[in-house]
């Protein structure tokens, strides 16, 4: 609805997308004109994760990586890299993201008609539907899913998971093994009742069902299991290197800490990590 009034969507409804950096900025520019709000939200606060997830989404769209595949070196000085964080910090310092949201602002800004587009993971979904299905919300009868827009020609988008393992040696006896892995067995053979809150299935055959298909908006995000780019798994502490480089990622756009020292010490605190080691603030 928001970008109907900025003027940005196409003749059948559907939102303009950018698909360069320059079409990005000047959208953002024309719809904080016509709306004076914020064309993004995403969690600013309290929320590493985010952060970290434009950063890797806009280097992969570069058709760069972050990580070495063998993962023990990170990649933050690449002109690829470079492109990411200073369009970001751009983005931030224009007023093109609303601030000072943590991760609940976040939506409700975008619930609230605060924000043109929320930045979020596919699991809510189901729950815009439900706040675009009430006739006093901003969403009304205006609200769509797309992958993150394609800014430098490449389509890619960061994704990770949920998983459920057993252990090696972990079952204290043949009866309680035998119990997981039939929790594990109901778990996978029930793969479409979890992905109906708007999760990427993790059965390819689900993914590919005519049943999933037809759930709201999942055409939209079908590619994103053939375009997403995650953390190579050989990246050791891998939830504490992301925590690491986007808190750094925030810190440039929150505190006006300079390029070069985020490089910096993103790269110091991620050589430790992935040493084995610790870094201050990693494990919030």
């Amino acid at each position: 609805n928001m970008m109907k009034q900025a003027g940005l969507t196409n003749p059948d409804g559907s939102p303009i997308l950018p698909t360069s950096p320059e079409e990005l900025l000047e959208q953002a520019a024309k719809f904080k004109a016509a709306t004076g709000k914020p064309y993004f939200s995403w969690p600013t606060v309290n929320e590493s994760a985010s952060w970290f997830r434009h950063f890797t989404t806009l280097v992969a769209q570069q058709g760069a990586d972050v990580f070495s595949a063998d993962g023990k070196k990170i990649d933050v000085r690449s002109k690829e890299a470079v492109n990411a964080l200073e369009l970001i910090a751009r983005l931030y310092h224009e007023g093109d993201v609303k601030t000072g949201s943590d991760y609940g602002a976040a939506n409700q800004a975008f619930i609230n008609g605060e924000a043109g587009m929320v930045v979020v993971g596919t699991w809510v979904i189901d729950d815009f539907i439900a706040q675009s299905e009430k006739p006093d919300s901003p969403l009304a009868k205006g609200y769509t899913v797309v992958p993150f827009p394609s800014i430098y020609g490449k389509k890619a988008v960061y994704a990770d998971g949920h998983s459920w393992v057993l252990l090696k040696g972990g079952a204290r006896d043949d009866k309680t093994h035998k119990a997981a892995l039939a929790l594990l067995r109901h778990l996978w053979d029930n793969d479409f009742e979890w992905s109906r809150t708007g999760h990427l299935p993790a059965r390819r055959e689900v993914a590919e069902s005519a049943t999933y298909k037809e759930l709201p908006f999942r055409k939209n995000i079908a590619e994103i299991t053939s375009t997403a780019y995650s953390v190579p798994s050989a990246v050791a502490h891998q939830r504490a290197v992301e925590v690491a480089v986007g808190e750094e990622v925030g810190n440039m756009c929150l505190s006006n800490k300079p390029l070069a020292d985020v490089q910096t010490s993103m790269e110091q605190r991620v050589a430790k990590l992935v040493a084995g080691g610790t870094t201050a603030g990693a494990a919030k």
